[in-house]
């Protein structure tokens, strides 16, 4: 990739200034921000932008118009929960973590590692949410919504407080045909 490709991609003049050029590629690693944080929940919609991602992360770094400091973003389960309650504040904790890391990101570079990890929590997350509530498993005759998450701090507070008069059966079930519909999109893709 030539500079001439680089500013091409972020819509650069060749007489753009660096005050421009920083100023563009800020507006749009900010908005990028705010597209991934709406889907964060399905990953196959970020897979669908990393090849975007990894050549805007290319292209910032020719123009080196950024501080290429990395942030640390190693936010993986480390071991198998060992029960929903477990799982619930981990995934907590590290979507919390991953969500910051993605709206702190000062490059893309840097961003484009906090939306990797962000693929890889959901894709764990609904891997864990199916072995760890398949008790629930109903047909669902209702069409669900890909981008409704689950209220996972709700569930976790509904767990750990069992005399709780909601139940939350129904969401369990949705949560679960959610997570088959992405893993179906995923398949036929």
């Amino acid at each position: 990739m030539t500079i001439a490709e680089a500013q091409k991609i972020f819509g650069l003049e060749n007489t753009a200034t660096p005050e421009i050029i920083i100023e563009t590629i800020e507006s749009k690693l900010f908005t990028l921000k705010q597209e991934v944080m709406q889907k964060y929940m399905v990953p196959s919609l970020l897979k669908n932008k990393m090849s975007s991602l990894s050549h805007l992360s290319r292209a910032e770094n020719l123009l080196n118009t950024m501080n290429s400091h990395s942030i640390d973003i190693q936010h993986r389960w480390t071991s198998q929960p060992l029960d929903k309650v477990d799982f619930l504040e981990q995934y907590e904790q590290k979507s919390s973590q991953i969500k910051l890391d993605v709206m702190n990101s000062q490059n893309f570079s840097t961003f484009t590692e906090a939306t990797e990890s962000l693929i890889l929590c959901q894709e764990y997350f609904m891997i864990l949410f199916k072995l760890f509530f398949s008790d629930h498993y109903e047909a669902l005759h209702e069409e669900v919504n890909t981008r409704e998450l689950i209220d996972t701090g709700q569930l976790l507070f509904h767990i750990k407080n069992p005399d709780e008069k909601k139940d939350f059966s129904w969401a369990i079930e949705k949560e679960l045909a959610r997570i088959d519909k992405i893993q179906r999109l995923k398949i036929n893709q």
